[in-house]
């Protein structure tokens, strides 16, 4: 019960405010709300591919004998560099991540002379790497899983998500965003 109250409060205190530890409530369209937890700078530090320094490099593109053997399996050389790179990058910041040539050459240049002796500028590497098949065996080497349809389905029936739970999230919601929540699910 006091924890009822307690959101209740702070539910009170942040919709007087539309401010509340640094939470703010932003109207997009008439009628449309959305919470601001992060600022923009902050977003791109958490979802932007890394920019490694040359120290950087050496510590999160080093690979450990689990990540050599996994690289070992590899039979094609642009997925084993592919594979590097997405290690390092995973190690970083805990995400994969698609991205271009020209955003990764210096960390492939790196890659190719720490790993393979090789100086030249290989500008097509990426486009041949078999990228998918190589992301399920970083996420599987390092114990994770992609966050796919069945993963998303056993959220929704977690269970922690139990009868009170899904109560007090819809109520959440339906203060937060009145009119909007429907069904048995706030999300």
């Amino acid at each position: 019960m006091c924890s009822y109250i307690l959101v209740f409060l702070l539910f009170k205190v942040y919709n007087k405010k539309r401010s509340f530890c640094g939470i703010q409530k932003v109207t997009m369209v008439k009628g449309y709300t959305r919470i601001k937890i992060l600022s923009e700078a902050e977003i791109n530090d958490l979802y932007s591919l890394p920019k490694f320094t040359s120290e950087e490099r050496v510590v999160f593109f080093s690979l450990n004998t689990k990540e050599k053997q996994l690289i070992q399996k590899i039979s094609d050389f642009p997925s084993k560099v592919y594979t590097i790179l997405q290690l390092g990058y995973f190690k970083a910041k805990g995400r994969l991540y698609s991205f271009k040539y020209e955003d990764v050459f210096l960390d492939i240049d790196y890659v190719l002379i720490r790993y393979f002796s090789i100086e030249e500028n290989h500008k097509n590497l990426l486009v041949k790497a078999k990228k998918v098949e190589n992301n399920k065996k970083i996420l599987t080497l390092l114990k994770f899983r992609a966050f796919d349809k069945e993963a998303k389905k056993g959220i929704h029936s977690a269970p922690w998500l139990n009868y009170q739970g899904q109560k007090i999230l819809k109520w959440i919601f339906t203060v937060l965003f009145p009119g909007q929540v429907q069904g048995n699910y706030p999300f």
